[in-house]
């Protein structure tokens, strides 16, 4: 009788980058490819808000805004009938403003978020905040303000600006003055941010999403009345 060697299954071998950058708080995916048609893949040392789908290798999600920023190991295995591979990713974690800056070039983000490099007024952090270029000038202005007329037939002011998406990592605060030395607190906007009642603004609408992902909000001075008042959208950072 002659018999022959049933084919052993070669184990999987992983060829996808070992290294990979996340945003804090964005959205995040990778691939993990590897030869040989593996049937599960693990993947341990993930941060908290990402997972890998263990039939096909994709680690996707979205991590906590409160996540420390720095380099993580995870150890990523592809496993199929012939054995099993592993391999080390370094995830290169950042915050969102600094993943930004990074592809901006933008070398030192602590001193330069006020820097303005393309002259137009904007510095650097107020250009991720309202998705602009911080190496070509715009003019346009990155809110728009009216005066109005309320129910009750007073002018009054109102503010329209757009939120771009993939900001987690910024507070957008409107405030209104009678004299631009002191501001009163109105709607703010960002991650787990809840409004409280007795603001010195009101919502127009509900924020509405654009195309682009990204959100118009648009409110309204009731913080006080008299012959100059102000409003303006503050930002600033978690």
């Amino acid at each position: 009788v002659i018999t022959s060697p049933v084919p052993q299954t070669p184990a999987p071998v992983i060829t996808s980058a070992s290294s990979a950058r996340v945003a804090i708080g964005v959205a995040f995916s990778h691939q993990v490819v590897a030869s040989n048609s593996p049937d599960s893949y693990e993947a341990t040392g993930l941060p908290a808000g990402i997972s890998i789908d263990t039939a096909t290798g994709l680690i996707s999600g979205a991590t906590s805004t409160m996540l420390t920023a720095g380099v993580y190991p995870v150890t990523v295995k592809a496993t199929n009938a012939g054995g099993s591979a592993t391999q080390v990713l370094s995830l290169d974690i950042k915050s969102a403003y600094a993943a930004w800056a990074q592809d901006r070039q933008i070398e030192d983000i602590n001193t330069m978020s006020l820097a303005d490099p393309d002259g137009d007024g904007l510095g650097n952090l107020i250009e991720y905040a309202f998705d602009r270029s911080p190496s070509s000038a715009e003019s346009s202005p990155i809110a728009e303000v009216n005066v109005v007329t309320a129910a009750d037939g007073t002018p009054c002011l109102e503010i329209t600006f757009d939120r771009p998406a993939n900001r987690p990592d910024l507070i957008y605060t409107v405030e209104v003055s009678s004299d631009m030395k002191n501001w009163s607190l109105g709607h703010s906007y960002g991650a787990h941010v809840v409004n409280s009642s007795g603001l010195a603004t009101q919502e127009i609408a509900p924020p509405v999403e654009l195309q682009s992902g990204a959100e118009r909000i648009r409110v309204r001075d009731i913080g006080g009345s008299g012959s100059q008042r102000f409003i303006r959208v503050k930002v600033t950072s978690l």
